[in-house]
Parts: structure tokens; C-alpha cells; sequence
């Protein structure tokens, strides 16, 4: 079963933030469990992926790939891994690789992912996760299955057998000279074609 990009269209009305912002819950600085609506960071971000309406199913269309260079509490992470799962829930076969300077961080995007999944409305639609825990993420769409893999920069052999149609670096900036290295070799040339790369990194001050 394959989702093409017009049925994409059809499911997000040609824009997934619409179904994020409805259907998603973070928690913020208080612990209190509330709607992941965009702040301006996010809004900027989203525009340059989507204004154009030419971006709608990683591995469909242009290739994606974004650096960026940001301050603490941009909220990168967030609208990166709201969309991964966005895309996850709603897209039969897509695989998303996730990649950290650690495993703290790891641990902190997968207990964010838990929280996108407990909260899901009834309304929305909920195939059944199949594998859940701390580094896969994996969805059931009839006989496919979608899913987020976490790792940290430091395992040199993840992604090798893999084809990801989006890929998250997270703060690329921290990650050892020879790890970056062993992920270009393991990850970068396993990438579907029009792929999705995001890179962030935080701007020391």
C-alpha cells in the first residue's frame, strides 16, 4: 500500500500543520500537558518546507535538506519530530531516522513521541503502534509499517541495511569529528531518492 502525494493532499488538505496542531500535545516548562501550536520559529520553518506546496511526501518530489544554525529553545526538535510523526501516523511505509549527541537527548525526543501518541484524540486516526519503546517507533498500516528510529551519533552501524525517507540530525554541532564521519558513510548514501534532511545545530554565544 503506497500513500502518493494527491492523497496526501487530500489528507492534510495540502498542509500537514493544520493536522499537528490539532492532534498534537507537548509538555512545556510547567509539566502541563497542552496543544503544540507554532510560535514564530516554527511558522518560519514550516514556510520554507511547505510555501510552496511542492513538498508533500518525503521520498515524492524535490529533495528536502535544511541546516539550520539556531538558539537554544528554538524548537527545532519539536516541529521536526511532530512532523516525523505526523507523517508516520498518517503515511504507510515511511521509515524516519533520528539522530543525537547523546543518549539524555534521545531518551528526552522519545519520551516527546510517547507523549504524541498517548494524547491522540479519538477523532484522529490511530493505526496501531506495533513496536513502541525507547529507540523504534513503529506503526501499523495494514500489511505496512511506518516508523522513527532513535540512536545516538555514536552507533556507526545503524542505518546500513536501510532505506529512511527523512532524516533528522540534531545538533550536528556536538557530535564527534569521526562520528559525522561514520553517519555520512552508514546513513547519507542509504537515503531514499527525495529524501528529507533536516540539520540543526545550536549557535554557540
Amino acid at each position: 500500500m503506497t500513500t502518493t502525494k494527491s492523497d496526501l493532499g487530500m489528507l492534510f488538505d495540502g498542509d500537514p500543520r493544520p493536522w499537528m496542531e490539532n492532534n498534537l500535545f507537548i509538555v512545556d516548562e510547567h509539566a502541563r500537558t497542552i496543544p503544540l501550536k507554532f510560535d514564530m520559529a516554527q511558522e518560519y520553518y514550516h514556510q520554507q518546507i511547505f510555501g510552496d506546496g511542492k513538498h508533500l511526501v518525503p521520498g515524492e518530489g524535490p529533495p528536502v535538506d535544511v541546516l539550520l544554525l539556531k538558539d537554544r529553545k528554538a524548537r527545532w526538535t519539536t516541529y521536526t519530530q511532530g512532523l516525523s510523526f505526523s507523517y508516520i501516523l498518517n503515511v504507510p511505509g515511511i521509515l524516519v531516522m533520528s539522530f543525537f549527541h547523546d543518549d539524555t537527548t534521545a531518551g528526552i525526543v522519545g519520551m516527546m513521541l510517547d507523549t504524541f501518541y498517548d494524547n491522540l484524540s479519538p477523532e484522529s486516526v490511530q493505526p496501531k503502534g506495533i513496536r513502541w519503546d525507547r529507540h523504534v517507533k513503529q506503526i501499523q498500516h495494514d500489511s505496512v509499517s511506518s516508523a522513527i528510529i532513535l540512536s545516538t551519533a555514536k552507533r556507526r552501524d545503524i542505518g546500513r541495511s536501510l532505506t529512511p525517507q527523512m532524516l533528522n540530525l540534531d545538533e550536528m554541532g556536538a557530535y564527534a569529528e569521526t562520528y559525522e564521519e561514520a553517519l555520512k558513510a552508514a546513513v547519507m548514501n542509504s537515503l531514499a531518492p527525495s529524501s528529507w534532511v533536516f540539520r540543526g545545530s545550536t549557535v554557540s554565544r
